[in-house]
């Protein structure tokens, strides 16, 4: 008996959402300055900055020659406030057309970092002693802190979301407007990697506020399904609308890094 093919998407596309007061906090005090422990992490707006990003990659992506499908999103605000801007782009007929066609699923949502929410190392070392010894012990990719969830985690609903995209959404063009995170680790399943390679990526190539990576099917390998990266953090905008600081939201606790990964 032959080997059984895998249908997949004619098209994944990945934006992350534009920037936001979370994106531009890797410091602790800078979060205290700007109040943002009060607010609730789901809640979070997009900048100016953000506002504007989100505007030219619903141009860019409104330019295509290849209408899309179907579209998945975060429900968190920074995530929908993108997905409307780039909606608003495109032409009334095909807001028409992909209307039913749109899910907000909580699969894509970003990380929930429990009690470290907006706390960078010093602050955790000063108040959760416990949680930074275990963070050191385990990795920044399997460390889950309290009342929150590991990158790992992350990955595993992730992977739960691409299963559902390759039954219900092959061969067609599907958009997918997340989080930082989340696109790092639907990356990691797409292309088979393993989590030391993409804690590598992370520290020289994180995805760009509002930027746009594209994955299609791997020619020859329609038996394992895999599917290829053909763009990878394309920026639809000038310098003029880049972010002061681009980290990972929503993951501050991580081993010094800048991570706030929206």
């Amino acid at each position: 008996m032959p080997p059984r093919e895998i249908a997949r998407p004619a098209e994944i596309v990945l934006v992350r959402s534009g920037d936001c007061a979370a994106t531009q906090m890797p410091h602790g005090q800078e979060v205290r300055d700007k109040g943002m422990r009060g607010e609730r992490s789901y809640e979070v707006e997009l900048t100016e900055h953000g506002v504007d990003q989100a505007q030219a990659v619903g141009k860019y992506l409104a330019e295509r020659s290849e209408p899309f499908d179907a579209i998945f999103a975060s429900p968190w605000r920074r995530a929908t406030h993108t997905l409307d801007l780039i909606l608003e782009a495109l032409s009334e007929d095909e807001r028409t057309r992909l209307a039913s066609e749109i899910r907000m699923d909580e699969r894509l949502r970003d990380r929930d970092p429990g009690i470290t929410a907006f706390l960078d190392r010093e602050d955790i070392a000063q108040r959760y002693p416990e949680e930074l010894r275990r963070l050191d012990l385990e990795g920044p990719y399997f460390y889950r802190p309290s009342g929150g969830e590991s990158w790992a985690d992350v990955t595993t609903r992730c992977f739960s979301i691409i299963n559902t995209i390759f039954r219900d959404r092959w061969d067609q063009r599907v958009l997918v407007v997340t989080h930082g995170l989340v696109i790092l680790s639907i990356r990691k399943i797409l292309e088979r990697l393993g989590h030391e390679r993409l804690l590598e990526i992370v520290e020289y190539d994180l995805p760009l506020t509002c930027s746009v990576s594209r994955f299609e099917p791997l020619p020859g390998h329609a038996q394992s399904g895999r599917m290829a990266m053909v763009e990878w953090n394309h920026v639809p905008y000038g310098a003029e609308y880049d972010a002061h600081n681009v980290g990972l939201e929503q993951n501050s606790s991580m081993q010094g890094w800048r991570l706030h990964l929206t």
